[in-house]
């Protein structure tokens, strides 16, 4: 009964622990945001990929799961190099195109954490969602577009009426699924920011 005792305490001072609540915050602003650019631009990259010939599909299809295939400490540390404010290639970029005066330290400076932070996530997660979005697509009858396009319907009103609320729920498992990994986020932060 002791030992019990002692494990509800913890979760009294956790529950008044500012910095607990603090971290928390921070985690769903990150993985709510990440998640959200994700599904957008998957489903965008599945629409453009959807285009092409089946071959040529495949071949595109590897070469955008590569950041995918990345683990995640690897892809921090790279991208903790790339925007390294002495010899990474953004700043590099940046100064070359003139956007900037000077390296700007994009991983030392905490105002901007959880958009670098989430940029990096979406570099590697978007062609996980790329890949289940176009095997939504895949799924789709191809006659009911057929048949609304033989309505009238636009490419607009077809992707938003028929397209959209057929894979809606692809779309809402994919985005679970990729939520809870998004919710394991230390690796990331960790390397980035220590």
């Amino acid at each position: 009964a002791a030992e019990k005792g002692w494990r509800s305490d913890n979760f009294v001072l956790l529950m008044h622990d500012p910095a607990w609540w603090q971290a928390t915050r921070t985690t769903l602003i990150f993985a709510i945001g990440a998640v959200s650019i994700e599904t957008v631009l998957g489903l965008g990259m599945a629409l453009v990929l959807q285009r092409f010939s089946l071959r040529l599909r495949g071949i595109l299809l590897a070469f955008v799961l590569l950041p995918w295939a990345v683990p995640a400490v690897v892809a921090a540390r790279l991208w903790n190099w790339m925007l390294n404010d002495q010899y990474g290639i953004i700043n590099a970029v940046l100064l070359r195109m003139d956007l900037i005066p000077h390296g700007i330290a994009w991983t030392a400076r905490s105002s901007g954490m959880i958009a670098m932070m989430m940029a990096v996530d979406v570099w590697q997660a978007t062609p996980f969602m790329a890949l289940l979005s176009l095997a939504g697509l895949q799924s789709l009858s191809p006659e009911i577009v057929e048949a609304a396009k033989v309505d009238g319907a636009g490419a607009w009103q077809r992707f938003r009426y028929m397209t959209l609320p057929l894979l809606r729920p692809i779309l809402v498992i994919a985005a679970l699924f990729r939520l809870l990994d998004a919710l394991r986020m230390f690796d990331l932060s960790s390397v980035l920011y220590g």
